[in-house]
């Protein structure tokens, strides 16, 4: 991408021209049933495959996916059937576009035969379904259903692609937040931003297995393509996990289920692989989820409700796809705690300057692209990285010796800027060059955030201010004093769509919250700039402020005190105690406040806070559990845990959360979301320093960066 281009002014091209999904040709003695005159200008051809046992008579549809909102109705292209030959293969014939014929694309539904439209270039993909699963002459198994998801029309033909489990898994678990388990189609929104967060959602499939290979399961390690150069990031997908998803479809797909008389097996998964209690939590609130019926239904429950509702089914499934033959390796030892996939990008290498690629991220922010942009924290070698949406390298700015402990903040015009723990300065860094601006009288500089209007707000924690700078500003530039903030340790702050900037104290005790400056907010009024929003005994480390689309904030506790779920557009005053003292596995919100301890989800020291499309909540655990592992919390937007939750309420950590293996999650910090709905968590371990983890599709989709959703009052929304 061009760094030089506001990233605002580029988005509805980028949109338009995301490269597909790279699929390998093949299958060139495939003969396509064509009707008409003209010679097919290309093939997307493939194979279905049960686990490693061909799919014979399978009805294989070739979809547009839909334009008209999240799970939209798509659009049926041509239609063909997989062959008896052993093989399960298929293919489709794309012809030239022909805009005065069939200027749709669409000529004969019940015909292998396409074009891509005379306008447009819609997302395509292919869904299989029924056929033979136990070799040609066996019953139809009506449960069996596979996906395969293949980037923009354009660049759909001349592919090659394998439907197996693992492939369905991938394409599910990338685009989960665009599936309608009803249609069993994808859909993304009118925005320009939801088509690109798809089109990035495309371009994970093939980080997590191989389209176009198959049968293989789930990648160990992918490269992705860098842009800069002396910078490589490995990919490494939680693989057993994968396969052991893949297994438990393949589980129900070798056998034979009619309608009305379904097998053992795809009864056990019907049965475990649940819709979650409510939609409201999914991109698509409101909808009635029924049972699942086929393996796609399933295999999309699994994903959008990872715990299926509990150890019971968790470990069910985890039994069923270990009985018999288990086509995929290798697989987990033990039945997860949930079904969430991560994926950890990791680099060994260094920016030109020295400065460590993806070292010790403490903050981390999503620009409009879907780029991730972390702060690099080290003591010694420190900088901004950029990966894209699939871990390639696009951008790096050496900025030594200076600990970046805030930042990775976006601003409405694209720059990128960052604090340091360790100098009186702030950086500014615009893709190519990095500005340094002074901070006369200040120690260090630490929390900041942007709002809406092409504004910079940071503090000074050694002189207890806050300061503001223009997305213009340059090396010259004197910050503006806005005012003084908390007593101590102002080091997180965030700014609403109404300008106010909310400042909390993190440190471990006597933490306020202060506001700048008086202004109305959804009916309620912030108290006067510099007045503590409540009693300073009721949060203590406050770590991470996100607003919602109410206008309320959440705040992640990193040091104890207790709350219970409200929205501080009714916020009233109030002091209160903790039934714990130092408990740090508490969130505090607005009103209504009570005593009681939230330890749901197995919140244990938060550092970071983010509102995803449905208002759900997330925090990145700094504390592990009792077991050993570290953990990533998810909250509805009531406060209810949609994360794991074990342990007693206000112990210090818990068996619970999203939890990940050390090789995944090391002491997570930063936490963000993006246009496809992955989740982005930095790791500040020592052991590991040097990765990021994603995990995949596992929240409904926001407005990135924060300031566009500051400007157009969209936070907690989907783009």
């Amino acid at each position: 991408m061009s760094h030089s281009t506001p990233q605002f002014k580029c988005l509805a091209l980028l949109a338009a021209a995301i490269v597909p999904l790279t699929l390998m040709t093949g299958c060139a003695n495939m003969v396509a049933t064509d009707n008409h005159s003209a010679t097919p200008a290309a093939t997307v051809a493939g194979s279905v495959h049960g686990g490693q046992q061909a799919v014979s008579d399978a009805t294989i549809n070739l979809y547009a996916a839909g334009a008209n909102g999240y799970g939209s109705l798509p659009t049926l292209f041509a239609t063909t059937t997989s062959s008896t030959d052993g093989h399960g293969s298929f293919v489709f014939s794309q012809l030239g576009v022909d805009p005065v014929n069939f200027p749709t694309g669409i000529h004969d539904t019940t015909s292998n035969v396409y074009s891509c439209p005379s306008t447009g270039d819609p997302q395509m993909y292919i869904v299989a379904k029924d056929g033979s699963t136990a070799g040609p002459s066996t019953p139809i198994n009506t449960a069996a259903a596979f996906i395969i998801a293949l980037g923009p029309c354009s660049g759909a033909g001349s592919a090659y692609v394998t439907m197996d489990e693992a492939t369905t898994v991938a394409t599910l678990a990338a685009l989960q937040q665009f599936f309608n388990p009803a249609t069993e189609g994808f859909g993304y929104n009118t925005t320009a931003q939801s088509a690109l967060g798809f089109a990035n959602g495309v371009a994970t499939i093939s980080t997590l297995a191989n389209p176009a290979g198959g049968g293989a399961g789930a990648n160990t390690t992918v490269t992705p393509a860098s842009s800069v150069a002396g910078v490589t990031v490995t990919a490494t997908p939680e693989t057993a996990k994968i396969n052991t998803i893949a297994n438990i479809l393949a589980a129900c797909v070798n056998t034979s289920s009619q309608s009305g008389n379904v097998s053992a097996n795809c009864q056990t998964l019907f049965d475990n692989a649940v819709p979650p209690a409510s939609s409201n939590v999914t991109s698509q609130p409101g909808t009635t989820y029924l049972s699942a019926v086929d393996t796609l239904q399933a295999g999309y429950y699994m994903l959008v409700n990872p715990t299926d509702g509990g150890a019971t089914a968790l470990n069910n499934l985890f039994t069923l796809g270990g009985s018999g033959i288990v086509p995929f390796q290798p697989v987990l030892s033990a039945a997860p705690t949930d079904w969430t996939i991560g994926v950890t990008y990791s680099s060994s290498t260094n920016c030109a300057g020295g400065s460590n690629f993806l070292q010790y991220g403490y903050q981390i922010g999503i620009d409009a692209n879907g780029n991730v942009w972390t702060a690099n924290g080290n003591a010694t070698t420190s900088g901004l990285s950029e990966i894209g949406p699939s871990g390639s390298p696009m951008a790096c700015s050496d900025i030594a010796y200076n600990k970046l402990r805030g930042g990775a903040v976006i601003d409405t015009a694209g720059n990128v800027w960052a604090t340091s723990d360790a100098t009186n300065v702030v950086y500014k860094f615009n893709g190519t060059t990095t500005t340094t601006i002074p901070v006369s009288g200040a120690t260090f500089t630490y929390g900041i955030a942007a709002d809406g209007k092409g504004n910079v707000f940071f503090t000074d924690p050694s002189g207890l201010k806050l300061y503001e700078l223009p997305s213009s500003a340059t090396a010259t530039t004197v910050p503006t004093l806005i005012g003084p903030v908390a007593t101590s340790s102002p080091y997180q702050i965030a700014v609403d769509s109404k300008g106010t900037v909310v400042v909390a104290q993190s440190g471990a005790s006597g933490t306020t919250i202060t506001a700048y400056p008086t202004t109305t907010v959804g009916g309620s009024t912030y108290p006067a700039a510099g007045t503590a929003l409540t009693n300073a005994a009721a949060y203590v480390g406050a770590y991470g402020l996100a607003f919602d689309s109410n206008g309320g904030f959440w705040v992640g506790n990193s040091a104890g005190k207790s709350g219970a779920p409200g929205d501080f557009t009714d916020y009233t005053p109030v002091t209160y105690s903790s039934t714990t003292a130092g408990d740090p596995n508490t969130v505090v919100f607005g009103t209504p406040i009570n005593t009681t301890a939230i330890s749901a989800g197995g919140l244990s020291t938060a550092r970071q806070t983010a509102v995803d499309g449905a208002g759900n909540v997330w925090f990145p655990n700094n504390s592990a559990a009792s077991s050993g592992l570290f953990a990533v919390t998810e909250l509805s937007s009531a406060g209810v845990a949609l994360s794991p939750t074990a342990g007693t309420a206000g112990a210090a950590t818990q068996n619970g959360g999203f939890q990940k293996a050390a090789t995944v999650f090391a002491s997570p910090r930063g936490l963000a979301i993006d246009p496809s709905g992955n989740v982005w968590v930095t790791n500040t371990a020592s052991t590991f320093p040097n990765w990021i983890t994603e995990i995949v599709g596992a929240a409904v989709p926001v407005v990135t960066p924060l300031s566009a959703a500051a400007a157009n009052n969209t936070f907690g929304t989907k783009p």
